[in-house]
């Protein structure tokens, strides 16, 4: 009887022991991710800093996660940002691209156009006084751009497709047994022996009225628009084949690119 007791009594302490060890393992475990820093707002740790929650001060908004963990010494999340709309977009940083702002206007995302690279971070944010950084820049992707094009490269001569758009134009050989329906019997370069390409949008029964599928041509310098003329090949069939649209595009930089809709 007294010896039952004992083994009971000290299996329950080894059990007690056990827990212990494991629980001050993660305390230390947590101990190894580093302190965090949120400017315009608060930082509450919980379950002995294994979890933070982020709040903004009154006023600001919080633009990222609002839980972050701590795993392997690592937090499973970024540090979000507290913005305040309150700051003033410079004027000429709008050349060569678009802006979408949120969050009223403390927060901007620059898309440039096609044919322009971006130099910079993506997106700016304000604090309530100024920015958190430069705005980016959109400069010109290719320099020396080509003068013609017979799209047999597959990079399209430098051509690109508009993202904002519905669907893509493709490139497709007039000889291939996966030509689409409506192409045209053969490419202009090569004439009738079907191993040329061309870019090919079809108008399917899925297409809705006023979708777009538009293409870029790569940017070309102002010196050139004096005497110089766009000329192309087209290939339209079908019972209603609407219209095509070919713009010429300023820029504040006097570069032009041709965009066909």
């Amino acid at each position: 009887m007294y010896l039952n007791t004992f083994v009971v009594w000290k299996s329950v302490l080894v059990l007690v022991i056990l827990t212990e060890f494991s629980g001050s393992g993660f305390v230390f475990a947590e101990k190894n991710c580093p302190l965090l820093r949120l400017e315009h707002g608060r930082i509450r740790y919980k379950f002995r800093g294994r979890n933070v929650r982020f709040n903004c001060m009154r006023g600001y908004q919080l633009v990222g996660a609002k839980y972050t963990s701590c795993m392997n010494g690592k937090w499973d999340a970024n540090v979000p940002i507290c913005v305040r709309h309150g700051c003033i977009v410079p004027s000429t940083t709008r050349v060569n691209g678009q802006f979408i702002e949120s969050y009223r206007g403390a927060v901007v995302k620059i898309i440039c156009n096609p044919g322009y690279n971006l130099f910079g971070s993506p997106s700016v944010y304000c604090n309530g006084y100024e920015w958190n950084e430069t705005f980016p820049v959109c400069k010109v992707l290719n320099q020396h751009p080509a003068m013609s094009c017979d799209f047999e490269s597959e990079d399209l001569c430098g051509w690109s497709q508009d993202p904002m758009h519905d669907y893509d134009w493709r490139r497709k050989s007039a000889g291939s047994p996966t030509a689409e329906v409506g192409g045209p019997p053969f490419d202009k370069t090569f004439e009738m022996n079907g191993t040329g390409h061309y870019i090919h949008m079809g108008s399917f029964k899925s297409r809705m009225e006023n979708e777009t599928a538009r293409l870029y041509s790569p940017v070309y310098s102002s010196e050139l628009s004096g005497g110089s003329c766009f000329i192309f090949w087209y290939y339209m069939s079908g019972g209603n084949t609407g219209n095509n649209h070919f713009n010429n595009v300023s820029s504040q930089s006097h570069n032009r690119h041709t965009g066909g809709i």
